[in-house]
């Protein structure tokens, strides 16, 4: 749906599709609907996969711990947990807030974390890539309030 409200239809190579992002071709368009094309396989095939996959999951991330989700966007041509590590924000906290062991991409909850703890960890470890590496990271999380 364009600016005026009129129904356009674009091919996926129009929307610029890339790394969790697009090009809209217009400011102020948005996608109504999506159509996929999928590959038919066998269902054990599906499932040998999908296993794969949870099983990669489970080995780099805290999917046993609460978290926050994956904090920041991956960066041009590297990937945020790798400079968090690189920069020793492993295992740095903010009250219960504390960044994962596992993967430097992740603010585990060890009890009692507030929003207030996870949003001045976000800033630490911030403020830590970007003085060792000149990167500014941006937040994949979507942060509504403060308080």
């Amino acid at each position: 749906v364009n600016a005026l409200g009129e129904v356009e239809r674009l091919t996926a190579d129009q929307l610029g599709f890339g790394y969790r992002s697009t090009e809209l071709p217009v400011p102020g368009c948005a996608i109504a609907e999506v159509a996929f094309q999928l590959t038919a396989a066998e269902g054990t095939e599906v499932h040998r996969c999908l296993c794969e996959a949870i099983q990669r999951r489970c080995e780099k991330q805290p999917v046993a711990q609460r978290s926050a989700g994956s904090i920041f966007k991956r960066p041009s041509n590297d990937y945020a947990g790798r400079l968090l590590d690189q920069a020793g924000a492993k295992g740095m906290r903010v009250g219960d807030a504390i960044i994962s062991d596992k993967h430097a991409n992740f603010i585990v909850n060890e009890g009692n974390a507030t929003a207030r703890d996870v949003l001045e960890l976000i800033e630490l470890v911030r403020a830590k890539v970007e003085e060792r590496f000149g990167v500014r990271l941006d937040t994949e999380i979507v942060i509504i309030g403060e308080d």
